[in-house]
């Protein structure tokens, strides 16, 4: 088959010959192969073991385009050439699970990278048909190392397509909170991705209406416990104790951005009740991640000397972005939220705020620092007047704290 054939072709040439494959991708890409390989994959039938394999190679040619074009648009040019992006959608939603759906999800985390197959995916249902695809891994592990690598590409794959803000709509729409929610009161593997995508939906302003329905559900409920009592690393998934606790802080930290009212105060009374437990909790977790910007400026310092023997000098962005990498994120959200708390008017959250960080001859100082420095460090986005209003609140709060 001539598929099979290229694919076979770019696989033995690819580091012999990095040049002649660059110029055999520029004359794929001018003759169409990438119709040529879609209409191959409709046309497959995978009950047929060879017939599998090529499909196989089918996606696998595509995705060597991807990786071996220089052009800066191939991955829209790949998604609309012979709908491929809509193909991989349709084997996606369907219910055999063999190395062919897996390697679909895979491509489909990648291409969904592009905002403009973000929309494309949304206006064909793919949230919804992402969603009923992971509620198969709602109450059930994963059988193997092949399930396990689709489940994290369908969760990547939803991500993404929730970037796109009006996609945020169909979630909501498409009760995607009660099935996230559910997957981590069900405890299954599945926990820790149900995480990210919620942080993805209620983050930013546009994450508003999903922060607002997640309390409606109780959804505090289900993410209190595990605030209070992190679990442990997963090693079927590598998904760390760090990763769950940044998780949980983000969500948080969203939540207090993006509610208000009464709701918000829902969020709040749960670092007052069982005698201010969570916000001993918070603290505890403040002092932690402290402890570990301590430890990254070494690291900071070490790179920067590392960098300089080969005559570079470490700008402050490059600094700073190896800090957020190290926890500095994490330390801002935590002490973003102790702001918000110390701010609520609560008389007894100040006093165990104050009385918690004396015990450990520490001060409101150090949080205020914190906080006007991810205040100071807030980046650019398309509405600027938000991003300046939300830059002077945190300095605001933070000055609260004389």
């Amino acid at each position: 088959m001539v598929i099979e054939t290229l694919y076979d072709l770019i696989d033995q040439e690819e580091e012999e010959h990095e040049e002649i494959v660059k110029e055999l991708y520029q004359k794929y890409m001018e003759q169409d192969v990438l119709s040529v390989a879609v209409g191959t994959l409709k046309r497959m039938d995978e009950t047929k073991n060879e017939e599998l394999e090529a499909a196989f190679k089918c996606i696998g040619l595509v995705e060597s385009i991807i990786d071996g074009s220089d052009d800066q648009d191939i991955i829209s040019k790949v998604a609309n050439s012979g709908s491929f992006l809509l193909w991989l959608l349709e084997r996606v939603r369907r219910r055999t699970i063999n190395m062919v759906k897996v390697y679909a999800a895979e491509m489909l985390s990648i291409l969904l990278q592009n905002e403009e197959n973000q929309k494309i995916v949304g206006e064909k249902k793919g949230v919804d048909i992402l969603l009923k695809q992971l509620a198969y891994f709602k109450k059930r592990n994963p059988k193997g190392q092949e399930e396990i690598e689709l489940m994290e590409n369908l969760f990547n794959s939803l991500c993404l397509v929730v970037q796109y803000v009006p996609n945020r709509k169909k979630f909501l729409e498409d009760e995607g909170l009660h099935l996230m929610n559910l997957m981590i009161r069900e405890k299954k593997m599945s926990r820790n991705s149900a995480l990210k995508v919620i942080n993805h939906v209620v983050s930013g302003y546009e994450g508003r209406d999903n922060s607002i329905k997640y309390i409606e559900i109780l959804g505090l409920k289900t993410l209190f416990p595990l605030f209070m009592k992190t679990p442990k690393r997963n090693k079927k998934t590598g998904h760390t104790e760090n990763d769950h606790e940044e998780a949980i802080i983000s969500i948080i930290g969203n939540l207090m951005r993006n509610l208000s009212g009464s709701l918000k105060r829902r969020l709040v009374d749960k670092f007052v009740e069982l005698d201010h437990a969570k916000s001993e909790r918070l603290l505890e977790l403040h002092f932690k991640y402290a402890e570990k910007m301590e430890d990254a400026e070494e690291e900071v310092e070490q790179q920067a000397a590392m960098l300089a023997q080969e005559g570079v000098e470490m700008d402050e962005d490059m600094a700073y972005a190896l800090r957020l990498e190290k926890g500095l994120f994490t330390l801002q959200q935590i002490d973003y939220i102790i702001v918000e708390l110390y701010g609520s008017g609560i008389e007894s959250l100040r006093e165990r705020i104050i009385s918690h960080l004396s015990m450990r001859k520490s001060s409101l100082k150090q949080i205020r620092e914190v906080v006007k420095d991810y205040a100071d460090n807030l980046g650019d986005g398309e509405n600027e007047e938000a991003i300046e209003q939300e830059r002077n609140r945190l300095l605001e709060l933070a000055m609260g704290l004389m």
